[in-house]
């Protein structure tokens, strides 16, 4: 009787021990569906809107400044203060790195399907890591910005010659990690640029530290049923909350610079990017969201949810 009694509690305990489990699963579930919900309610909002003046902000993002000189800054082995020319505050930068865009606001005369324009343009890279990212790299120890520059592109492109009419933009900090990336710009030809990645592509690092280049989709394919294809879906991959990230680093923030405020008129124009940004998130509510997973096939990732 003594050891029914013991087997029979034994066997309450572990049912409990079930219950509870399960319960505990089921309010982990619950907890994570109401918080991938509330990201999605409001995820264009959350991390990128438009200011009152036009301009683009993520949140959050790395802190914008300005050298006096984004040239010669040269990189040492400790912690140096650099001065803010917008704010003129200190920036300490520990570790340095460098990016460019090569650009053209040139259209070509082919439209793409005889009705969609091709606008300007620039030039990414596939890095080795599977992140996308604009050409460039750390800055080494008694390299000046420049110098580092140039090393970087020589090594991943195969740029034998100084580069001309390079345009120093902003700086980014990020200060938990003591790093500073600095933009730079180059505005090029639509031929020069289709050369220049032709020479990249052709260049022996391509298979090791760098997997490819290729240029920007910024067409909006917004008269096709549904209307996601080009620059919508590259803005909802860079910005799902619900996948592993595309690009390396803050290149968002320095490509909405690039493309938005470098040139006069900008590279896409407010309409063009304003109606790629709604396209981007109606494609993340419809692809992302818990109340639209009944309707995602196996597999589907934000590229293919609409074929």
């Amino acid at each position: 009787m003594r050891g029914r009694f013991k087997l029979e509690t034994n066997t309450l305990y572990k049912l409990r021990y079930v219950l509870c489990s399960t319960a505990g699963f089921l309010f982990a579930v619950a907890l994570i569906l109401r918080n991938r919900a509330d990201s999605c309610s409001g995820v264009c909002n959350q991390v990128i809107r438009r200011t009152e003046e036009g301009k683009y902000l993520l949140g959050p993002q790395y802190r914008i400044f300005k050298l006096a000189d984004g040239f010669k800054i040269r990189a040492v082995a400790h912690s140096n203060p650099l001065e803010d020319i917008f704010t003129k505050s200190t920036i300490f930068c520990r570790f340095h790195a460098v990016q460019i865009a090569f650009f053209t606001q040139e259209k070509r005369p082919k439209k793409l399907y005889g009705k969609y324009p091709i606008s300007g343009s620039l030039m990414l890279q596939m890095r080795h890591d599977a992140l996308v990212g604009l050409p460039g790299g750390g800055v080494r120890v008694n390299e000046t910005l420049m110098q580092g520059l140039q090393r970087e592109l020589r090594e991943e492109i195969g740029l034998d010659h100084p580069l001309t009419t390079v345009k120093y933009q902003l700086s980014y900090s990020n200060p938990r990690l003591e790093y500073c990336g600095h933009l730079y710009t180059k505005e090029m030809s639509w031929v020069e640029l289709h050369d220049l990645m032709l020479i990249a592509t052709a260049n022996s690092d391509i298979g090791v530290e760098n997997q490819g280049y290729y240029l920007l989709p910024t067409i909006n394919e917004v008269d096709d049923d549904p209307g996601y294809a080009g620059f919508p879906t590259f803005l909802a991959q860079a910005i799902s909350p619900a996948s592993p990230p595309t690009l390396v680093g803050n290149t968002l923030q320095q490509l909405l610079h690039v493309l938005t405020e470098v040139t006069q008129p900008p590279i896409l124009s407010q309409d063009h990017f304003q109606t790629s940004l709604d396209k981007a998130c109606d494609l993340l509510r419809l692809s992302v969201c818990p109340s639209s997973a009944e309707r995602i096939p196996t597999g589907a990732t934000l590229s293919n949810f609409y074929q």
